[in-house]
């Protein structure tokens, strides 16, 4: 049996103060690994923050409700994620909606602009990343609930540019980066603290990433990937080979 080794540094990185482990099984991984790795930012450097969202169903009960009224708000959970999109209301046998009182307002989010990730995934699901965007007016209240199962994006003190938040979806719903995520995370869940650390586009690719996607006509997965691996300047061979992975 042939065998193949790497550097140390190949899989452990420390570049960025932390130590995270990444398990590339072939070569298509270990280019995509290296590829995103020679990206300069990280998360956290643009200013971004992420969250778990603070409600956890089984601890607050007495706020759910099935039925909206004058105050409540919307309660969303993973399956109201979509590719760059909530869908509320989108009901799965759950309560969709939060009353808003004294006692639940520490676990309510003023409804703005958030980029959403599902944190779990079923083993057998073909992503392990799937980001949405929550506009302010995909809420009917001026608060949202976000159930524990989410992970939100946000910026502290301001809200996230629309093109901004557009480019990151479209980053993180790429197969390019749901490999990497793959190659640096051996569970179901999308840790917070994974996301901090990962690679991203600058600020000005992501607003150019962003603004072709807003454009684009036909907005489909190897549209996401090209758009994506050009502004990234991945070679035309992995960005082939991610559209035929993605199909």
């Amino acid at each position: 049996m042939k065998q193949c080794s790497t550097g140390y540094d190949k899989i452990i990185d420390q570049s960025n103060g932390d130590q995270i482990v990444r398990v590339a099984t072939n070569g298509f991984e270990h280019e995509i690994v290296a590829a995103l790795d020679g990206l300069s930012q990280r998360f956290r450097d643009l200013g971004f923050d992420i969250s778990t969202g603070p409600v956890v169903t089984f601890r607050s009960t007495e706020y759910l409700r099935n039925e909206r009224s004058r105050d409540t708000a919307p309660l969303l959970w993973m399956h109201n994620v979509r590719p760059f999109v909530t869908q509320f209301p989108r009901k799965n046998g759950k309560p969709t909606h939060i009353a808003i009182k004294e006692g639940s307002k520490r676990l309510l989010l003023p409804a703005k602009r958030y980029l959403l990730l599902k944190r779990f995934t079923a083993k057998e699901e073909k992503r392990r990343l799937v980001a949405g965007i929550m506009e302010a007016s995909d809420s009917y209240s001026e608060w949202v609930g976000l159930e524990n199962h989410l992970n939100y994006v946000y910026r502290k003190g301001a809200e996230l540019a629309r093109v901004e938040t557009v480019g990151l979806a479209a980053f993180f719903n790429t197969g390019l980066v749901d490999r990497y995520f793959r190659a640096i995370s051996g569970n179901t869940q999308v840790n917070a603290t994974e996301i901090r650390t990962m690679p991203v586009p600058d600020a000005r690719m992501l607003a150019q990433i962003g603004e072709e996607v807003e454009e684009a006509k036909d907005l489909n997965s190897c549209t996401i990937e090209r758009i994506v691996g050009r502004t990234l300047r991945l070679p035309e061979s992995l960005i082939d080979a991610l559209c035929e992975a993605t199909q």
